[in-house]
């Protein structure tokens, strides 16, 4: 575990922890390239509040980051997403 001191992890789990002032950073999983993939983050009521175009991408892992504000521009309450 020392080894990962100051690096980046990636773990499966379907859900984030967005803390108050935070942001959401991971990846989903691309399995056969696409021209347009789009990333809804939805609340635990199963609503969308926002819509995150990440463009075409190949197969594989596709980045993505939520800076935690909604498709309204407001700041969505700190929750699991």
């Amino acid at each position: 575990a020392s080894s990962l001191l100051g690096r980046n992890v990636l773990i499966a789990q379907p859900n984030g922890f967005l803390a108050p002032g935070g942001a959401l950073e991971g990846a989903v999983d691309v399995t056969a390239g696409a021209t347009a993939v789009n990333l809804q983050v939805v609340d635990r009521f199963g609503q969308v509040v926002r819509n995150v175009a990440l463009g075409q991408q190949p197969a594989g892992l596709a980045a993505f980051a939520w800076d935690g504000r909604t498709d309204q521009g407001g700041v969505a309450p700190p929750g699991q997403y």
